[in-house]
């Protein structure tokens, strides 16, 4: 009879963990690991997208713009309603040159104002995937520190059963 036990104590142990079968053990790796991993990828890819060449288009076009209108503006305050014919030329150069201002200004504001607005809209739709994989690891914290074995209790004293599964 010891031989057998002995035999077969031996045998479940071979079977529990065997040694040609430990390099082929797959562990899964934590949830809260990986969602920590995913965070920090996401932080990076935020980090990558960058909304200041976008915003300093779009104020510098709009200064041109204010610019260009001032440039206008004053070139036909200056020559008032009725130019000479000498001053004729100088009035439509400096309309042209208020006008050319004003015109790239506008297309440069509009370019980095759509840049900008699309690449704020990128790092708004990272920042709620990330609040929510912060949601998801502090639900699986506040389950996990929620673990409750339900076993019989006996005369005060709560038993557990541990059971092998073949």
């Amino acid at each position: 009879m010891k031989p057998c036990a002995l035999f077969l104590s031996l045998l479940l142990t071979l079977v529990g963990c065997p040694a040609w079968a430990e390099g082929e053990i797959v562990t899964r790796p934590d949830r809260r690991q990986e969602i920590d991993l995913r965070i920090e990828a996401l932080d990076v890819r935020r980090a990558e997208i960058s909304t200041t060449g976008p915003k300093t288009a779009t104020l510098l076009g709009l200064g041109m713009t204010v610019l260009g209108g001032v440039v206008m503006g004053a070139g036909v305050a200056a020559f008032g309603d009725s130019p000479d014919d000498e001053d004729e030329p100088q009035l439509l150069n400096t309309l042209f040159a208020g006008v050319a201002l004003m015109g790239v200004g506008g297309i440069t504001a509009i370019w980095g104002g759509t840049v900008w607005g699309s690449r704020v809209s990128r790092r708004n739709e990272i920042d709620a995937e990330r609040e929510s994989l912060i949601e998801e690891r502090d639900g699986l914290a506040a389950t996990l520190s929620r673990v409750e074995l339900r076993s019989p209790y006996r005369d005060g004293t709560q038993f557990v059963t541990l059971g092998i599964r073949f």
